[in-house]
């Protein structure tokens, strides 16, 4: 386990909803036909929910429980008649309680491994739309949350369609293990959340047109293991031609440290076969695939403290992406990165020894750069930086090098519900500002700011979208990011750039990104 890892913490959810309730004219409302699209697996019905047409629960992949677990996933079955998509569909596995609470939303979703579906939402069905689509890859330390708790509607009111994706988590989406390894010679291996998520891009590029949307304009935004995600499909030659943009938010791949290999995912995996009986004088890949999830979600719970993040797998993930984007590998895409003011707001709960943050850098070079600080501030400084704020900045950087436009921002609002609560943005604060979250109840209201800035944030978002540009009529002017030109968008009631943001901090952060890549690559590749 390296210390990018091991340091990222439990991922916040956060808790700020977006919704505004409207009430309803007193006059009788219309009947209004439930929508129908054919996919090439089958007819789906939806329901119409004011102006935006929603699909749910639609299957994008067959089932990766029993048989098809730790495999790469599989088209689904096709269907006759007309499939019910007014409803969610199984969310992945996963726990079902945080620091020994139970999680309210969980229960409003069923639990199952056959749980590749994903959800549109459409402001039209007219196929000749050509509406640009953003998908949306959620965070949660690739171990608990769903696409399903993502309601895109507050985005599709700006002209785009939006989808929401499932995909396996914890060790049913992150496993490898000897047995398996060799059992599977030639298949896809480790990184299985991220083959759901090529799985499901595949089925927009198929089927998005029926639901008014222009499979050649897709972009993929997450945030954090989301945004993870998101800039190591940037960085797999599997992913290529699936998505035209990209939206990384409070997370990134490219980090100095780097992935594990399969092999140190392999010794995991031995690992939890053992704790869990696995007789390695039979069958082991049958006995792991027998193994009831619940055991296997257990054992995640038990033993991870940190966010699963990729291992570099060779096909996936080909190389360490740092060196990826740094020569131009990367796959061709507009970029708009980010990250939060307060990430340390992961770190604040914990008490994590100074050196095991800094990470192999003396506690006397860092202090030279952010000053005489306590050791659980310059901790947490660090961490940000080293983890979010730096890697954003970098990946732009190498982006714009590289031809494509980069966009920075720094998200810094306290809403309604968290001002004069916390010393600046936490990590997730900005996802209730573009998306609806289920089962989250906000208390107080958002205020005027909120929605104001929500508004903006939503443009900003669908303009790029739509153009691989966010600016647009009536919005601030957002330069593009260079390496000489440190423009940062600062989100905020009133945004504004900066180019001086964390500026001597980043310069020395992206300093060690140089250091890694003069050296050998076999000496950064992995950890093990």
């Amino acid at each position: 386990m390296n210390n990018r890892t091991a340091l990222l913490g439990v991922v916040l959810i956060a808790t700020i909803g977006m919704a505004v309730a409207v009430p309803l004219a007193a006059t009788e409302t219309p009947v209004v036909a439930a929508p129908q699209v054919h996919t090439i697996y089958g007819d789906v019905r939806g329901v119409a929910e004011g102006s935006v047409d929603v699909f749910r629960g639609i299957p994008f992949a067959s089932d990766v429980g029993g048989a098809g677990r730790w495999h790469p996933p599989t088209p689904p079955a096709h269907w006759s008649g007309v499939r019910d998509a007014t409803v969610a569909g199984p969310i992945c596995p996963q726990p079902d309680k945080r620091f020994g609470k139970q999680v309210p939303w969980v229960a409003q979703f069923h639990m199952s491994e056959n749980c590749l579906n994903l959800s549109v939402y459409t402001p039209s069905l007219k196929s000749a739309a050509k509406a640009p689509v953003m998908v949306w890859i959620h965070g949660g330390n690739a171990i608990f949350n769903a696409g399903s708790r993502y309601d895109g509607t507050p985005l599709v009111k700006h002209g785009v369609v939006v989808v929401t994706i499932n995909y396996r988590l914890g060790r049913l989406g992150l496993f490898a293990d000897p047995a398996l390894t060799a059992s599977q010679p030639h298949e896809l291996l480790g990184n299985y959340g991220l083959m759901d998520m090529i799985a499901s891009l595949k089925w927009v590029k198929q089927n998005i047109a029926a639901f008014g949307g222009d499979p050649d304009n897709v972009t993929i935004f997450g945030q954090s293991s989301g945004g993870i995600a998101v800039t190591s499909l940037m960085a797999s030659p599997l992913a290529k031609g699936l998505f035209q943009k990209a939206i990384p938010q409070s997370g990134a791949v490219a980090v100095v440290g780097g992935l594990r290999d399969l092999s140190s995912l392999e010794r995991e995996g031995e690992a939890m076969g053992k704790e869990l009986g696995v007789d390695r004088t039979k069958d082991g890949p049958e006995q792991l695939r027998a193994l009831p999830w619940q055991a296997i979600i257990e054992y995640t719970e038990k033993h991870t403290n940190n966010a699963l993040a990729p291992i570099i797998d060779g096909k996936i993930i080909p190389r360490d992406p740092v060196r990826i984007f740094a020569d131009g590998q990367a796959n061709t895409t507009p970029t708009l990165i980010g990250s939060v003011s307060w990430e340390q707001s992961l770190l604040a709960p914990f008490s994590f020894p100074l050196t095991a943050v800094l990470a192999g850098v003396s506690p006397a070079a860092a202090r030279a750069v952010y000053g005489n600080l306590d050791d659980k501030t310059l901790g947490g400084d660090w961490f940000a930086d080293a983890q979010f704020h730096a890697p954003a900045r970098f990946i732009a950087a190498e982006m714009a090098q590289h031809g494509q436009p980069a966009y920075v921002y720094q998200f810094d609002h306290l809403g309604s519900s968290t001002r004069g609560k916390q010393p600046g943005a936490a990590h997730s604060d900005d996802v209730a500002y573009l998306l609806k979250l289920v089962g989250v109840t906000q208390a107080p209201a958002p205020d005027k700011e909120d929605v104001a800035l929500a508004d903006t944030m939503a443009r900003y978002w669908t303009n790029f979208a739509r153009t691989g540009n966010p600016n647009g009529s009536g919005l601030s002017k957002w330069p593009q990011y260079t390496s000489k030109d440190n423009a940062v968008m600062v989100l905020d009631t009133s945004p504004h750039v900066s180019r001086n943001l964390l500026i001597k901090r980043m310069k020395y952060q992206l300093q060690r990104y140089q250091k890694v890549l003069a050296q050998p690559e076999s000496t950064t590749k992995s950890d093990h």
